[in-house]
């Protein structure tokens, strides 16, 4: 599995963050299997942790006995894009569209797509909130 390289200002903001978090509740606990770790993001049942070295960790909750997991790096950069409204100084880790990428015509290359029942807006499914595609081959 591989870490994200993180700048020393975004290791500075993850342990502040951290503090931030133990606080509310909301981090991983360190365990002999992880360390600590900050939310990046979550939803029912899956969250997304960040920590220090960065290293991102994956809690499925809603498989059973699934023990927190350390992320691939897809699932890594993931949860950065999805974790990227609510800690915008980490988005600089997301790696660009590779040559020949094409925007979504989902959402427009926003990543997000309107919720008319929340008045408020959802990550695309189509592109998984990266605002752009891989062109069909075959």
């Amino acid at each position: 599995m591989q870490m994200l390289s993180l700048t020393a200002e975004q290791r500075d903001y993850v342990s502040d963050e951290i503090r931030a978090q133990r606080e509310r509740g909301w981090l991983l606990a360190a365990t002999a299997a992880h360390p600590e770790a900050m939310l990046l993001w979550g939803t029912i049942g899956y969250a997304a942790y960040l920590s220090r070295d960065g290293r991102v960790w994956i809690d499925e909750e809603f498989v059973e006995r699934q023990a927190i997991r350390q992320a691939s790096f897809d699932e890594a950069i993931d949860a950065i894009v999805k974790g990227r409204e609510r800690h915008p100084s980490l988005a600089s880790l997301i790696p660009p569209p590779p040559p020949g990428a094409l925007e979504c015509t989902d959402c427009g290359g926003v990543g997000r797509i309107p919720n008319p029942p929340l008045r408020d807006t959802v990550f695309c499914g189509t592109c998984d909130a990266r605002g752009w595609l891989l062109p069909r081959t075959g």
